[in-house]
């Protein structure tokens, strides 16, 4: 039902480290300013969300970032 869903999502979001995300930010403004980029890695699931995390941080935020399992040769 949807009040156990909003129930979950409540849940989720209420045990969300506000702290560490906003470190995450520092660190990747940090990283943009000095125009350093990432290289990630993954393996099976995690694979793929390093390839989709590696396409946001390109796309979205303008870091240089490299996934591994996309880029054998790399």
């Amino acid at each position: 039902m949807i009040s156990d869903y909003m129930n979950e999502m409540s849940w989720a979001i209420s045990e969300i480290d506000a702290d560490k995300i906003l470190k995450m930010v520092e660190v990747l403004q940090t990283a943009r300013a000095k125009i350093k980029g990432f290289i990630l890695l993954g393996n099976g699931g995690s694979g793929s969300t390093a390839s989709h995390f590696a396409g946001d941080l390109s796309k979205s935020c303008g870091i240089r970032a490299f996934c591994l399992n996309d880029s054998i040769p790399l």
